[in-house]
């Protein structure tokens, strides 16, 4: 009898021994820590084993409506490296993200539309923030791009609210990673990196040719883009809401789509007769804008390219141009009278696509005669 007692108490204190340690490792060792803190990770995150079952990446949550990310470092006892493409997509209630220093990768999409979140805390062992990674967080403010980095992708933080940010010194690639960012009051550059400069806190590529982001949240109203520039790039002054004149000198050739669309103060701005190129959507949404002309230089105005300039009262066209394109002009519900310096004939010679005057009533006075459109 006393041998079976003995028993019995030996293994009860062998489930209270185990039941402990359990608890120490964190229920059963599936999860560990994150690196902040005691905060305990998320529950219900999905995972998928990845290379060559070493490591985990994070694919979302089983629960949309979480309010906080937490990931983990290990699950099931192997590294979490990434979130995958499009893991947090669309959780509109995600206020904060938490990821830990395994993570090397930030996948495409990864928290694309993440209406809420307004901060993320990104550990120095990330090497990748791919396209789109935090396109249209409209309220992230607090956001910190590790040193670490070598990748940034496409729009990565376009549409967010952060308001500074340093280019990491391994970083070669930064196209349109800053997209209407208009509370972006200053960019930096870490010594050494060898493509890109800053002056001023914005943009540039090391030798000075390229313009590459205007740090649109500046409340300057005027700014002088400087010469030896010989490209604005892709959505370089897009969403800069304060500034109403922009001076652009004899040395830009080249102004690139989406330029300076959504600029809703800008009110003067002249083209020199250098540039031969104004891309598509170059100055749509300039709702202030009032007088232009293009210069003899340019042969094709893309699509939309001043689309929806809806206070635009002068425009002149040189008989250099052969394209309109479609919804060149749309939407432009000021003009009255289009000054062409081509003859009639020319005018009519122009190839024209479809709606390139969509929405607006105006004729075209030639050299030689009027047009009614």
């Amino acid at each position: 009898m006393k041998k079976k007692i003995l028993t019995f108490l030996t293994l009860i204190l062998s489930v209270c021994l185990a039941t402990c340690l359990l608890t120490a490792c964190g229920g059963g060792g599936n999860d560990s820590g994150n690196g902040g803190g005691n905060t305990a990770p998320t529950e219900n995150l999905s995972y998928r084993l990845i290379s060559n079952d070493t490591a985990y990446e994070v694919t979302g949550c089983k629960d949309d409506t979480i309010e906080k990310l937490v990931v983990p470092e290990t699950y099931e006892g192997k590294p979490v490296v990434k979130i995958y493409d499009k893991a947090f997509r669309n959780y509109k209630k995600l206020k904060s993200a938490v990821l830990p220093n395994t993570i090397k990768n930030i996948g495409k999409q990864a928290f694309d539309g993440c209406d809420a979140l307004t901060k993320v805390e990104i550990p120095d062992s990330a090497t990748i923030i791919d396209t789109k990674a935090f396109y249209h967080c409209e309220k992230l403010v607090d956001v910190k791009i590790p040193s670490s980095l070598t990748t940034l992708g496409e729009y990565a933080f376009a549409y967010t609210s952060i308001k500074s940010a340093v280019i990491p010194k391994g970083v070669n690639n930064v196209e349109k990673v800053f997209a209407s960012c208009g509370s972006l009051e200053s960019i930096s550059v870490a010594e050494g990196n060898t493509k890109y400069k800053a002056v001023d806190g914005n943009l540039y590529s090391k030798d000075g040719k390229i313009f590459f982001q205007y740090a649109c949240g500046k409340a300057d109203k005027s700014f002088s883009i400087p010469s030896g520039v010989k490209t604005i790039y892709r959505c370089a002054f897009e969403n800069c809401k304060a500034i109403e004149t922009v001076n652009i000198p004899n040395t830009v050739t080249l102004i690139h789509s989406s330029a300076f669309s959504d600029c809703l103060s800008l009110k003067n701005v002249t083209i020199p007769s250098s540039v031969t190129d104004i891309g598509t959507y170059a100055f749509h949404t300039c709702p202030s804008l009032e007088t232009l002309e293009i210069p003899s230089s340019v042969t094709w105005i893309q699509m939309g390219t001043f689309g929806y300039c809806s206070s635009l009262k002068t425009l002149i066209i040189p008989k250099s141009v052969t394209k309109i394109s479609a919804f060149a002009f749309s939407s432009c519900s000021s003009l009255g009278t289009i000054t062409y310096k081509g003859t009639v004939y020319e005018w009519n010679s122009i190839t024209k696509e479809a709606s390139w005057d969509y929405e607006f009533d105006s004729a075209v006075q030639c050299s030689n005669g009027k047009v009614n459109i």
